[in-house]
C-alpha cells in the first residue's frame, strides 16, 4: 500500500525544472507579481480582463518582453516604433519554464512590418527580461 501512495505521488508532482502547464505555474513568483502589477494598471476593466485571460506566454510576451524587444530593436534601427510578440497563430509563443519565451514576432519599419524569430531571456529572481535576440 505504502509503495503505490509513493508512485501516486511521484506522478502527480510536477518534477523540479520542467515547464508547468499553461496555467502559469511555471512562472516564478516576482514574475507573476510583475505582470498582476502591470494587469491592475491597465485604464480599463475591460482591459484589465482581456489581459487576465492570456496564457502565460502572451502575458510573458506583453509584460516582461515587448519593452526589451522595442529597445533592443530600435538600437538596430530607430525606424522602428511598434513591435509585437506573437502573430496570433497557435504555437507561436512557446513558454520554456520561467526562464525563456521564443516566438515570431513582428516590427513597424518606416518601410512596413518585418516578421521575425525571436527569443527572450528572463531572470526568474527579479521577473525581468535580461536579454533579447532575433533570429
Amino acid at each position: 500500500m505504502y509503495h503505490r501512495m509513493l508512485l501516486l505521488a511521484c506522478l502527480l508532482l510536477p518534477w523540479p525544472g520542467l515547464a508547468q502547464d499553461a496555467g502559469g505555474n511555471a512562472l516564478s513568483a516576482a514574475q507573476k507579481q510583475r505582470i498582476a502589477h502591470a494587469i491592475d494598471a491597465l485604464g480599463s476593466p475591460a482591459e484589465r480582463r482581456m489581459a487576465a485571460a492570456w496564457d502565460p506566454a502572451k502575458q510573458v510576451a506583453e509584460v516582461l518582453c515587448r519593452p526589451l524587444a522595442l529597445r533592443t530593436l530600435r538600437r538596430r534601427d530607430p525606424g522602428v516604433d511598434k513591435v509585437f510578440l506573437g502573430l496570433g497563430e497557435k504555437g507561436d509563443l512557446v513558454l520554456t519554464g520561467d526562464r525563456l519565451l521564443t516566438g515570431r514576432g513582428q516590427a513597424r519599419h518606416a518601410d512596413g512590418w518585418k516578421t521575425f524569430a525571436f527569443s527572450c531571456g528572463l531572470d526568474p529572481a527579479t521577473g525581468e527580461a535580461t536579454r533579447f535576440a532575433t533570429r
